[in-house]
């Protein structure tokens, strides 16, 4: 079954790190039920989602080697295969630019990736505009779903989080009272990336009715 559950997951890397200095990581929970196949997670920078999609990869390599995973409680469809897009820095001596590299490694997941695979993309096509970006992300979230796959899409574009009935929205979350501090709390919700930038404009009195109040003096 496709349909998976799991509360309290967490990335081991982080978990490991946290533990040394004596604290504990923040656990995540998801869900995928029906035809849901893809978790897009959007929010602010530094909120945790990359975090977040290595833990996605994490579990599902885990238990398809028959070993525990780091959550709570996990009920996990078991892969043929987990495949990864992950951004990387240019070096001088890659001749392509960095928009073509992450096509050609976006084209080599697509490749390989059938029905039983697991994608992680993290990321991706940050380095050209929000329209290409769109359209590019669009085209191979879509390419995805066609397959079968589940996958977590990390993008700065919050459109691709309602692309279909397949796809889930998750949003890394702020403290309420201090929109600048990151809980590291991946939920479910629609994607508001305008809100998380209308709270720190209010936060420093650049809000739109703060703003109006100004200039009417």
């Amino acid at each position: 079954s496709k349909e998976e559950v799991v509360r309290d997951g967490v990335d081991l890397a982080l978990a490991v790190k946290r533990h040394q200095e004596g604290g504990r990581p923040v656990g995540n929970s998801f869900r995928l039920a029906g035809p849901e196949r893809a978790l897009v997670v959007t929010g602010p920078n530094g909120g945790g989602k990359t975090t977040f999609a290595r833990m996605f990869g994490q579990l599902h390599y885990l238990a398809g080697l028959g070993c525990p995973v780091p959550a709570g409680e996990a009920r996990l469809f078991l892969p043929d295969r987990v495949l990864t897009h992950f951004a990387k820095q240019e070096r001088a001596a890659d001749q392509r630019s960095e928009l073509e590299s992450e096509l050609l490694r976006a084209r080599r997941v697509l490749e390989q990736a059938t029905e039983r695979s697991v994608v992680v993309m993290n990321e991706g096509f940050a380095s050209t505009t929000l329209h290409d970006a769109r359209l590019i992300g669009s085209q191979v979230l879509e390419a995805l779903l066609r397959r079968g796959v589940l996958c977590v899409y990390v993008t700065f574009v919050d459109e691709l989080a309602s692309l279909s009935e397949a796809t889930v929205s998750m949003v890394g979350q702020v403290d309420p009272g201090d929109p600048a501090r990151r809980t590291f709390r991946i939920v479910r919700e629609p994607a508001s990336g305008l809100a998380h930038a209308t709270a720190i404009a209010d936060q420093f009195g650049l809000g739109y009715e703060r703003l109006r109040e100004r200039l009417a003096r």
